[in-house]
């Protein structure tokens, strides 16, 4: 991304919060993060021992991707910035290593 880019999406976001009264995007602190991404690689790989069907295991691991987008998407909502993707990278991998 150029940084011009980057310039223009600030300033889309500060017009939007003084014209439309849209909150700031909020982020959490690295520690929060690494958190919430290593709680999900641990859910996966726990959803994976305990089904021990790869059908099952992969049906569990779509729906559960499913609820974080929606978990991230409501957040993004209310003004909060969660990382979907290595969340989904983490919880995915995690959960399909299980049964190979």
């Amino acid at each position: 991304m150029y940084s011009v880019e980057v310039h223009a999406h600030a300033t889309s976001e500060i017009i939007s919060h003084v014209l439309d009264r849209q909150p700031l995007l909020k982020v959490w602190s690295e520690i929060w993060e690494y958190l919430w991404i290593l709680t999900w690689g641990l859910v996966g790989i726990i959803l994976g021992l305990i089904l021990q069907s790869p059908a099952k295991t992969l049906l569990s691991l779509g729906i559960t991707s499913i609820e974080i987008v929606g978990i991230c998407y409501v957040g993004l909502i209310l003004g909060w910035w969660i990382p979907l993707v290595p969340t989904l990278l983490a919880f995915t991998s995690a959960g399909l290593t299980t049964f190979f």
